[in-house]
């Protein structure tokens, strides 16, 4: 099990890193950790973009979790979104995931509309 370290510096702008038991640091772009992470990251993989706003990072993320709660019986539980600035970080989301409205990807959603999607 690990860890998702985030943070901004005026040298290195953001930089995520993910952390695990040993003590071991990998920067990278995205990182999903737990049991369901292999499910998520079929999601994150499929949608992530450089440039995403933050309401389709936001809307991502959470269906990335919906997708590995609903595949991996030990993933679940309250979500918290976090938007990490400069200027500092809030809490822009908290949703029990057993109520998450967003249903695992099908076969040509990848790039839909909102309303294609089921996202609301």
């Amino acid at each position: 099990m690990g860890t998702m370290v985030l943070g901004h510096d005026s040298q290195e702008g953001f930089s995520i890193y993910y952390v695990d038991n040993d003590g071991t640091r990998s920067k990278g772009k995205l990182f999903a950790v737990g049991s369901g992470s292999t499910y998520a990251y079929s999601i994150l993989d499929a949608g992530y973009r450089p440039e995403m706003s933050v309401e389709e990072a936001k809307e991502l993320g959470l269906r990335a979790i919906r997708h590995a709660t609903y595949r991996d019986a030990f993933s679940g539980g309250f979500v918290n979104v976090y938007l990490v600035q400069a200027s500092g970080w809030r809490r822009i989301a908290r949703v029990d995931g057993g109520f998450l409205s967003v249903p695992p990807l099908r076969t040509g959603d990848v790039g839909g509309t909102r309303k294609e999607i089921g996202v609301k």
